[in-house]
């Protein structure tokens, strides 16, 4: 009994990261440009980037 309680938990905790991962891909993914990867970082808010990084 208490290795189904174990397995139940440990599958609700997975589901529940994979549903909040695939939510953010899903907002987040839309948002990036190859702008933004391949521009150095600046104090603008208007110009962001991440190439230093």
């Amino acid at each position: 009994m208490f290795g189904v309680l174990g397995i139940l938990a440990i599958s609700i905790a997975i589901l529940t990261l994979l549903a909040l991962f695939v939510d953010m891909a899903i907002t987040g993914v839309p948002r990036l440009s190859t702008e933004f990867l391949t521009s150095f970082p600046s104090r603008r808010a208007a110009n962001p980037g991440i190439l230093s990084s």
